[in-house]
């Protein structure tokens, strides 16, 4: 990890926000090629063959409108994320641990920005909660493991 280059939240957030239209855009394309199987599946002679084909299309479909739900959520959350420096833990807040970097926005996972990765977590992720208690310098035990607040950007 580099020292002292903090990474650009702007720049954070748009290559979060463009990961997830990309999700969106692969999920609307496998949606649009199940409801094409369905459409164009017939029925055979072997009628519990076709019911359990559809059945289960339609759970695949089920599971796809639930996963793009979940992504189409992360997208309208994300977008209202603020970006300005804080001095709190709170949503928007870059926080610089001894484990790394975590930007407190939505439950993304990994990224790499600024060849710095970058863990984005939800306001509501058990380590935010049990860091907004301490202060810059100061360490929690989370897991068997220390973690130690550098930073708040």
């Amino acid at each position: 990890m580099k020292e002292n280059k903090v990474p650009h939240k702007e720049l954070l957030k748009q290559q979060v926000l463009q990961n997830l239209e990309k999700q969106l855009q692969t999920l609307d394309l496998e949606l649009k090629e199940l409801r094409e199987a369905k459409s164009t599946d017939t029925k055979s002679s072997a009628g519990d063959k076709y019911e359990t084909g559809r059945e289960s299309l339609g759970q695949t479909q089920n599971l796809l409108e639930s996963q793009k739900s979940k992504f189409l959520g992360m997208f309208r959350d994300l977008e209202r994320v603020p970006i300005e420096p804080k001095h709190t833990i709170t949503e928007g807040v870059l926080l610089k641990l001894s484990m790394g970097w975590v930007w407190v926005a939505v439950p993304f996972g990994k990224i790499t920005v600024d060849q710095e990765d970058i863990q984005v977590v939800s306001p509501q992720a058990p380590l935010v909660h049990s860091l907004r208690t301490i202060k810059v310098g100061e360490s929690i035990h989370l897991n068997g493991k220390v973690i130690h607040l550098l930073g708040l950007y």
